[in-house]
């Protein structure tokens, strides 16, 4: 059975990409569809992969919140070093707590890479707003505790469109449940590219899922420096086994004295105290 070649609904009332959110790296846009499909549309309103890779210059990671793959194939992002990340994210609901961890161990392995240092991270579902700026806003109120009202004006003002279904927002705007500790934040270092543009550099062991050019999140397994999150294929993961998204602890350690990742025993030398927002935004625009 074919593909279908059905361009999807009101896909064409959105703008194709956003700009950078304010104090991060996060830049959304509707989901890029295959020639085939948008082969019958005029030149103007195409916005194929290879039309996103002309567009957003600096990516490193791109998201893909749809539940299916028809609209693309990701080849040609995967070719140019971009790790592929694919989250089924059902539409119309507000995501599930599985689906917000999935989204932010993506999201916290890719910066914690120093050899991602500067790389934008693209996100989209289908018009790139909902599911997008839910999960966008989500790691914003989470990890960087930006208030629920400035991550959400922040999103929709850099997507040019704002949420159109009020129960995402009612849930940021809540809290969404008990805030997850933040991840602490590291120097900015420059580290010399990896040979094809990917997750080089690797210190320490990183997660098997994150050793390739592309993953899904079905079944992640591997561990991540001392801190040891280990997942066993085919099992449900369940943050609250990690001690919260990620399981990296509760502390924090100022982002101008950490030169690397702290291991074993030098990870307990946190300091107890969070950076305040504008040491979060600095390091989001470096």
């Amino acid at each position: 059975m074919g593909r279908s070649k059905t361009i999807p609904d009101r896909w064409l009332d959105y703008t194709n990409v956003g700009s950078i959110v304010p104090g991060t790296r996060f830049i959304a846009f509707k989901v890029p569809l295959r020639e085939s499909i948008c082969a019958r549309l005029p030149p103007h309103q195409r916005f194929t992969p290879n039309a996103l890779l002309e567009r957003v210059y600096g990516l490193g990671l791109v998201i893909d919140l749809t539940c299916t793959d028809r609209y693309y194939d990701p080849t040609n992002i995967k070719q140019c070093g971009i790790v592929h990340a694919k989250i089924m994210c059902v539409g119309q609901q507000v995501p599930s707590e599985s689906v917000v961890y999935q989204f932010f161990q993506a999201v916290d392995a890719f910066l914690m890479n120093p050899a991602n240092d500067g790389k934008l991270i693209g996100v989209h579902c289908t018009h790139g707003v909902n599911r997008t700026g839910y999960l966008v806003c989500k790691y914003m109120i989470d990890r960087l505790r930006i208030a629920p009202a400035t991550a959400i004006e922040d999103f929709e003002r850099s997507r040019g469109h704002r949420f159109d279904r009020e129960e995402y927002v009612s849930n940021l705007q809540g809290g969404g449940g008990d805030a997850r500790a933040p991840l602490p934040v590291p120097a900015s270092r420059p580290v010399a590219a990896a040979a094809h543009g990917g997750y080089g550099d690797h210190r320490g062991p990183q997660p098997m899922a994150y050793q390739r050019d592309d993953f899904r999140y079905a079944a992640p397994t591997g561990h991540y420096g001392a801190t040891g999150y280990g997942h066993v294929a085919g099992r449900p993961m369940e943050p609250s086994a990690f001690g919260g998204y990620g399981g990296y602890g509760d502390g924090w350690r100022d982002p101008a004295a950490v030169m690397n990742w702290p291991r074993g025993e030098d990870s307990d030398q946190y300091a107890d105290r969070v950076p305040n927002g504008d040491v979060h935004r600095q390091y989001w625009n470096r």
